[in-house]
């Protein structure tokens, strides 16, 4: 399943990496913090929708973001 930045907020169009809590290969659980991402006012907090595995990691901290893009993507 692809994990995407999804928009939040009408001017919110990009955002900053500020931490990556997995790595590639680890197992997570449904609802678990996968990464947090600054906004201008705010920051995101995106969390896996499902239970599986890490199968590939797009970006890394302090990396710039736009919505749509494909963060991780989890199996």
């Amino acid at each position: 399943m692809d994990i995407k930045f999804e928009q939040h907020g009408s001017s919110e169009n990009n955002g900053t990496i500020i931490e990556l809590l997995v790595k590639k290969g680890e197992i997570v659980k449904k609802g678990q913090l996968l990464l947090v991402i600054e906004l201008d006012k705010t920051n995101l907090e995106i969390e896996s929708p499902i239970e599986g595995n890490i199968k590939e990691i797009y970006f890394s901290v302090n990396d710039s973001v736009n919505v749509g893009q494909t963060l991780l993507i989890v199996e």
